[in-house]
């Protein structure tokens, strides 16, 4: 931990102004919807799209809130338009004010819509308050809308694959699926083309969100599927689904393909075929253990992984923590997409799971899945956990004014040196002079001081007015980087810019 000192210019009476450290704490409540408002709780539909914005006044301690959704819902046809924000457009993570704006497109279902309003924060909290919630709670909870409603899904008038058949003993082949529709209002949004596998464990996707002709009342939609070198042999099997543009879909399934007398059959021929899933041969994460309250801490999973002629495709690793009542969860992960070490056949991969600061003590589990090259899968549940704990601060630097001009400071356990920063401000507001965020704390004198491992520095400057004041800062640097800093006044950790 850090502290903080100021001396007047005039007199340069050195006065200790101590930022006091934080109880320890982890985070595992999620975001509290303090107030909401809508610019507006009735919209006409009829002749053009309408906007709706939310305002939504949030608070979350300590971790502070990473999204803020705001979703409206049809009352019957399940039509649905959402919006997010992420940064607050006034106050702090911790307490603020988030806006976005939803669009109710033209056409959209007449009625009265409901809101529902889903929360994240920084460590993965969530709390959703639907319409009861927000009705309970004097905020509101649903948006009129008059309309010239289109309530009906687009239909499928023709459907095809070509070609109808592919080998792909020496590579990857493309097939064209082809779905003409029509929607006699909103027009079709967004077409996807499914096709899968004998075995019902591969399968490739392609979508299209444009008509290749026609329009979009009336068109035919194209899109490529990838089949990859040694994929599955055998049959595959289409299914097609649609959105229009005010929000209504549907899925025609393979068997109802059929029925309406489509094309839905692809045959793939492969030899060798891959139907193996990827093994894993090794996992391990370094480090074990983590403190939480420190700051956010990367932990590095390196899995080994074999597989059979198609090759891993990516890997991914994830931590959860699930407290003892089953009431809160919290997750993070990573993934990598090329081997650190080996090949694709036989390799190791790696990536880094950021823990934020704040996370939930306890045990973490992991949980890795491999993919390969055709789309088969492993998942994987390690046994062994990563212990997170959410300690006190670290031990403050504190400091003092041996005379008016020498700042010294007790020696820290593991320190490689000091650094201490400085900056002029009118105010003991975080930021710099001009009000920006931190790291406006200041400008590192290391190179004013001729040694920056011991505990003393030594400034004769003075501040430029009698109405400024110099404040110092000082961090050190351990194994594991800089630390010392401290927290904003919102008890953000700072970010660590370390001396040069």
């Amino acid at each position: 931990m850090m502290r903080r000192l100021y001396a007047t210019a005039v007199s340069l009476i050195a006065c200790l102004c101590v930022t006091m450290p934080a109880l320890a704490q982890c985070d595992t409540t999620g975001p509290f919807l303090a107030d909401l408002s809508l610019s507006a709780t009735s919209v006409d539909t009829s002749l053009a799209d309408q906007i709706v914005t939310c305002t939504m006044t949030l608070t979350d301690g300590p971790a502070g809130v990473s999204e803020a959704a705001c979703l409206f819902i049809s009352p019957v046809y399940l039509q649905s338009q959402t919006c997010v924000a992420q940064v607050p457009v006034s106050g702090t993570a911790q307490n603020g004010v988030y806006e976005c704006s939803v669009t109710l497109p033209r056409y959209s279902e007449a009625g009265v819509w409901t809101v529902s309003i889903d929360l994240v924060d920084k460590v993965s909290n969530r709390l959703t308050f639907v319409s009861l919630d927000l009705l309970s709670a004097g905020l509101p909870a649903d948006l009129t809308v008059t309309s010239d409603a289109d309530t009906l899904a687009p239909e499928l008038t023709a459907f095809s694959l070509s070609p109808a058949g592919v080998t792909v003993s020496a590579g990857p082949q493309a097939v064209t699926c082809s779905a003409t529709l029509s929607d006699a209002k909103a027009g079709v949004d967004l077409v996807e083309c499914v096709l899968t596998a004998p075995g019902l464990v591969q399968e490739q996707v392609c979508t299209s969100a444009t008509p290749a002709s026609g329009n979009r009342q009336n068109g035919t939609f194209q899109c490529v599927v990838q089949i990859p070198q040694f994929a599955e042999a055998g049959i595959w099997q289409a299914k097609v689904s649609f959105l229009d543009q005010a929000g209504n879909g549907v899925t025609v399934s393979t068997d109802e393909l059929q029925l309406a007398g489509f094309s839905k059959d692809l045959a793939v021929t492969s030899a060798p075929q891959d139907v193996t899933p990827p093994v894993q041969t090794g996992f391990s994460f370094a480090p074990m253990t983590i403190d939480s309250f420190s700051g956010s801490t990367p932990v590095a999973c390196t899995l080994n992984v074999i597989d059979d002629l198609a090759g891993v495709e990516a890997i991914g690793c994830t931590f959860f923590w699930i407290d003892p009542g089953f009431l809160y969860f919290q997750f993070q992960s990573c993934n990598s997409a090329t081997p650190a070490s080996g090949t694709r056949l036989n390799g190791v991969f790696a990536c880094e799971v950021v823990l934020p600061r704040y996370s939930a003590a306890g045990q973490w589990f992991a949980s890795t899945v491999v993919l390969d090259a055709v789309g088969n899968t492993s998942q994987f549940l390690p046994a062994t956990p990563l212990d997170v704990q959410c300690g006190a601060p670290a031990t403050e630097v504190t400091s003092q004014w041996l005379d008016p001009s020498i700042l010294s400071w007790n020696a820290m356990a593991g320190a490689g040196n000091y650094n201490v920063y400085r900056r002029t401000s009118n105010g003991l507001a975080d930021g710099d002079e001009n009000g920006l965020p931190d790291g406006g704390y200041g400008d590192c004198q290391n190179g004013s001081d001729p040694d920056p491992t011991d505990t003393l520095f030594i400034d004769t400057a003075l501040p430029a007015t009698a109405s400024q004041v110099f404040m110092y800062l000082v961090g050190f640097t351990d194994t594991g980087g800089e630390t010392g800093l401290g927290d904003t006044s919102d008890g953000t950790g700072r970010a660590v810019v370390p001396c040069p």
